[in-house]
């Protein structure tokens, strides 16, 4: 990459102008394929990496204006938090976003770290809203609330968006259709 690209890179992160999209097959096992939301959840959580990796780590300690997460169950979520509560010092807390009343939430991103979850979330915890957990019986729904979440993304102008896990421009066809519908800028 060119010496000018990589300054142009550093400084969205040294002004904190940078998003972070996470595509499912990032989250997955090697070998699983990415699901759709209708899939029930024993089966979906099976497909998930059991816990954060090295690069999880690497990339919860940058800092991130919002992030998009296309997997049910994200190992770089568990990562995040983490960081975030070794970094008790950090103002800025997590807000995970997951349900139909959440894509309408004003959420400050220098107060807090927008965390979108585009399929709801796999998680035992019973902290989890119902409207917010992965739920394979409302996969219209879940789309919906999908489109909606992924659509915060105009919010954004004149950012970076950082965009792991698709191993070809196939699996951002959802990422393209948001921007495609409602372009940023």
């Amino acid at each position: 990459m060119p010496e000018a690209e990589l300054v142009t890179l550093a400084r969205f992160f040294r002004e904190r102008r940078a998003l972070l999209w996470v595509g499912q097959p990032y989250d997955l096992l090697p070998g699983e394929q990415p699901h759709e939301y209708d899939i029930p959840e024993t089966d979906a959580a099976l497909k998930y990496r059991p816990g954060p990796n090295s690069d999880d780590e690497a990339i919860a300690k940058l800092y991130w204006e919002a992030v998009w997460l296309e997997g049910a169950r994200s190992p770089l979520l568990a990562s995040l938090r983490k960081h975030q509560q070794e970094n008790q010092s950090s103002p800025r807390k997590i807000v995970v976003l997951a349900s139909e009343a959440d894509a309408r939430a004003s959420v400050n991103s220098s107060e807090f770290l927008p965390v979108f979850a585009l399929a709801g979330l796999i998680d035992d915890s019973p902290s989890v809203p119902a409207g917010s957990r992965y739920d394979p019986s409302r996969r219209r729904t879940r789309d919906r609330i999908a489109w909606d979440l992924s659509s915060r993304l105009v919010e954004f102008s004149q950012r970076l968006l950082v965009v792991i896990g698709p191993p070809s421009t196939k699996g951002l066809a959802s990422l393209f259709d948001v921007l495609l519908a409602a372009p940023v800028h």
